[in-house]
């Protein structure tokens, strides 16, 4: 698998979220300072800002000031389950089945990385393969700002280091 050395390092696109293209082809999303509460002594996880919230209930984990544990969405279409070694896994009803990566928490935000599979380049093209899915499309990139254009859609990232 090859990757555009050009390409590794992290890359924020105008939205804030952040892709982190490494050396050995993998390719992970992140979302940064996402604010999150423990509400109900604990058993209440809200995670977001207004209008973009998600409420998660503790099926189990202590402390009861931690984020440590499992969680089921109100709506009962995920489990997010937050390990203390700093990893997380999300099981979905829907497509895809399940979400997994990293995380860091403050006491007041949770930044999170998730394994998104390969990115691999061939000249200015550009595939992602994510759990068997594949997306193509091209790129250009200068010194510190990334064009990723995927079904017409263009992507604009600075890079970040």
């Amino acid at each position: 698998m090859y990757i555009d050395p050009k390409l590794i390092g992290e890359w924020e696109n105008e939205k804030g979220e952040r892709t982190l293209l490494k050396s050995d082809a993998t390719n992970h999303f992140g979302i940064l300072n996402v604010p999150y509460y423990l509400l109900d002594f604990g058993q209440t996880l809200k995670i977001g800002k207004p209008n973009i919230e998600s409420f998660y209930t503790r099926i189990s984990g202590e402390p009861l000031t931690s984020i440590v544990g499992s969680w089921r969405i109100k709506d009962d279409t995920e489990v997010l389950t937050y390990e203390t070694d700093g990893r997380y896994i999300s099981v979905c009803k829907d497509d895809p089945p399940s979400y997994y990566g990293t995380y860091t928490v403050t006491p007041t935000t949770i930044t999170s990385y998730e394994d998104r599979g390969s990115c691999t380049t061939d000249a200015n093209n550009i595939i992602f393969e994510w759990r068997g899915r594949m997306g193509a499309g091209t790129y250009v990139v200068t010194d510190d700002t990334l064009i990723i254009v995927i079904n017409d859609t263009s992507q604009i990232y600075k890079k970040i280091k």
